[in-house]
């Protein structure tokens, strides 16, 4: 459980389903074996119709369903290089998360390592996503599934909820300590889609304090899901009588996956919910 949360506070930071898009017919002679060594990059790589070629992953990997198949060689952080070794990859993906070190020895082994950045925002998320697209010989797949996501956060939905009462909301990342998200996360910019005020937004890092959280008093509370942690936070949370959030109940437990680290599909789901949880009388519905 401590790596899940190192994974979620460090990357602030993706597809349930193969799409039934046509694909490139220039897939790279060369790149029969991939391995991924992050969650989002693994649900990309099924929405870019090449989830048969994923022979290894994270075992954090579990979107879409078949990817729990593919053998795990890392956890949130560390690398089984042996594993690696053994997999025969014509190529990895990683994100700095992963432990430097052992990118570095898988690279002194002639095993090709593109580490991508972890993006905080829909923007850089959708470049990150056409890059891998471009790698993997799927650039028109991932050009056709970015204009799709980009339309539907569009200005005829985003326009919806312009004229919305703002409210000021706190999103719990970690426990011990109380971590938030600030403006380098994805949920900030879920948060800013969806109008509302993320009261952590210009903190230089994550780390906070009750008594900041209770000073600010937010209209809603949300924490990503951490286990038996997570419904604890929630609980302990509703005990404070002066705060708003306790008060009306809005105090909720989120997806960390869905809302830290989407992918250009789930990114929507992600911003649905959200909206849902931000502004419940809106009865708001995403147009096509």
């Amino acid at each position: 459980m401590y790596r899940l949360i190192i994974w979620i506070i460090l990357s602030n930071a993706v597809c349930f389903a193969q799409s039934s898009e046509m694909s490139d017919p220039n897939i790279p002679k060369n790149l029969n074996r991939i391995i991924s060594l992050a969650p989002s990059l693994t649900e990309s790589i099924y929405l870019l119709n090449m989830g048969e070629y994923l022979v290894g992953n994270t075992v954090y990997c579990n979107k879409p369903d078949d990817a729990k198949n593919k053998q795990r060689v890392a956890t949130a952080v560390d690398v089984n290089i042996e594993s690696v070794v053994r997999l025969k990859p014509d190529l990895v993906v990683a994100t700095p998360l992963t432990d430097f070190r052992a990118i570095k020895k898988i690279k002194l082994l002639k095993i090709k390592v593109v580490t991508f950045d972890q993006p905080s925002t829909f923007n850089q998320m959708t470049r990150q996503f056409l890059e891998l697209g471009q790698r993997l010989g799927q650039q028109q797949l991932a050009t056709t599934i970015i204009n799709r996501a980009r339309k539907k956060v569009g200005k005829d939905n985003k326009d919806a909820l312009k004229n919305v009462k703002k409210p000021k909301v706190f999103v719990q990342l970690g426990a011990r300590p109380l971590f938030a998200a600030t403006s380098d996360s994805f949920v900030n910019d879920l948060i800013t889609y969806a109008q509302g005020i993320n009261i952590a937004e210009k903190e230089k890092n994550g780390i906070y304090s009750r008594e900041m959280v209770l000073s600010q008093n937010p209209d809603i509370i949300l924490i990503t899901s951490m286990g038996m942690t997570g419904e604890e936070e929630q609980k302990n949370w509703l005990g404070y009588r002066s705060l708003k959030a306790a008060q009306t109940k809005q105090v909720h437990i989120i997806d960390s996956e869905l809302f830290c680290s989407p992918s250009v599909e789930s990114y929507i789901d992600a911003l649905i919910e959200l909206i849902a949880l931000l502004h419940p009388q809106l009865n708001w519905k995403l147009k096509p």
